[in-house]
């Protein structure tokens, strides 16, 4: 296995060894690479989907258009500078167009999923997502596709741990599964004609959005951190075009694993929208209340697009956590956290937790950031009246739910004074 060394470079056409315990070696081209010093460093790599045993010279490694298949995406810069992968040579005569920036393909529903529930083909989604031709999660285009043309790109996969990947890589050369928390590689066709398809459909959305101006606030920690309710963000819709959110709170633990509320709206934008485009929005024009995690504000996914200029919480109401026990049903008698967090047992009118029994729900767990786009995309795109939408039922806003909220809210809130 190479030898750990700190502080290594990383440049385009790169060759770098992924060493795997008593597998050997998955050799990762670079692609592209972004300023160490940037706020969102990344690394749009290509990496060959079989080991070997040990590293080939610079010179017999065959272009991308022969290798046949690879796993495509964005890597961070930790495992390259840190001397937990190695760098072992550069490719001769690296060209930047057999080795792309490629578009991403997006689909609300898996080909697995498709498969185990047809009836969801109706209301699939798919779209491509073209960045800047730099090793980047903000989307520059976003475009509606059929899911035909879809499967013509390469799922592109965003990297946050290098072991979670070097396991990945381990369990598919050796085809066994990984459990439910592992990371599940997406293994992409290559050939010569997909390169010129990817760097075709890339160079024409560039060059029809070149104008664009990408939302002034920066992607990275600082912003993540510094996000607060009343803020607006915009993020991709599966699909096609862009979508928005307000958040409505936000502190550690906001929801299980989770650390925002936020409101998403049923809108569809060319590009990031702006707050001139958002000013009007209220909370019944909603169409989803959901909690999740802010970390694709920190890597660039989703952006910051500034403060709504008259944001009121009381507005923007987040249901109050309550909790009935089968034997209480009917007796107005449930659990609800004080201002301290502590648990404690009211009685509040049966007839006003009948307004909605399951607004708790709206403030328990956490759904992923790409679920909260995919959901909000069916609203957006108008298939949400499909059967069987999962797992969207209990977060839909509408404004007799909105009006439930806030006599539950008061009722509770009383009792707990």
């Amino acid at each position: 296995m190479p030898t750990k060394t700190k502080n290594q470079s990383v440049s385009a056409g790169d060759i770098w060894a992924i060493p795997v315990s008593e597998v050997g070696y998955f050799l990762l081209i670079v692609a592209s690479v972004t300023d160490p010093k940037s706020k969102a460093p990344f690394v749009f790599a290509y990496v060959q989907a079989h080991p070997s045993k040990s590293i080939p010279s610079p010179n017999a490694i065959p272009k991308l258009a022969d290798w046949k298949e690879a796993w495509i995406g964005l890597v961070p810069l930790r495992p390259f500078e840190n001397g937990r992968w190695k760098r072992v040579g550069s490719l001769p005569n690296f060209e930047k167009a057999d080795w792309p920036v490629a578009p991403g393909s997006r689909t609300r529903f898996s080909q697995e999923t498709l498969k185990e529930f047809p009836k969801f083909v109706a209301t699939n989604l798919c779209s491509i997502e073209t960045t800047r031709d730099e090793p980047t999660m903000t989307a520059l285009d976003c475009t509606g596709v059929s899911p035909e043309v879809a499967a013509e790109f390469p799922e592109i996969t965003t990297l946050t741990k290098a072991s979670s990947f070097e396991t990945a890589l381990a369990n598919h050369s050796r085809q066994r599964d990984g459990g439910f928390w592992d990371l599940q590689l997406k293994i992409t066709p290559v050939s010569a004609a997909s390169i010129s398809r990817w760097n075709t459909w890339a160079a024409d959305a560039r060059k029809r959005c070149a104008d664009r101006i990408d939302p002034p606030i920066p992607p990275g920690r600082t912003t993540d951190r510094r996000v607060k309710p009343g803020d607006w963000l915009g993020f991709p819709l599966v699909g096609g075009g862009f979508g928005a959110a307000l958040v409505a709170r936000r502190k550690a633990g906001a929801v299980i694993f989770g650390d925002a509320i936020m409101y998403t709206f049923p809108r569809c934008f060319d590009y990031f929208p702006t707050l001139d485009q958002l000013r009007e929005l209220r909370p019944e024009d909603a169409c989803l209340l959901v909690g999740t995690s802010l970390i694709v504000v920190r890597d660039g996914r989703w952006r910051v697009l500034g403060e709504h200029p008259n944001f009121d919480p009381k507005d923007w109401i987040i249901p109050h956590p309550w909790h009935q026990t089968t034997d209480n049903r009917g007796t107005g008698k449930v659990s609800a956290p004080n201002r301290n967090d502590k648990w404690v047992d009211i009685v509040v009118p049966e007839s006003i937790l009948k307004l909605d029994p399951y607004s708790s729900d709206f403030t328990s767990c956490m759904s992923p950031a790409a679920l909260v786009e995919s959901d909000t995309s069916a609203f957006a795109h108008g298939v949400e009246a499909a059967p069987d939408l999962p797992k969207m039922g209990d977060l839909v806003v509408t404004p007799k739910r909105l009006m439930a909220w806030r006599k539950q809210l008061e009722a509770i809130e009383s009792q707990l004074a």
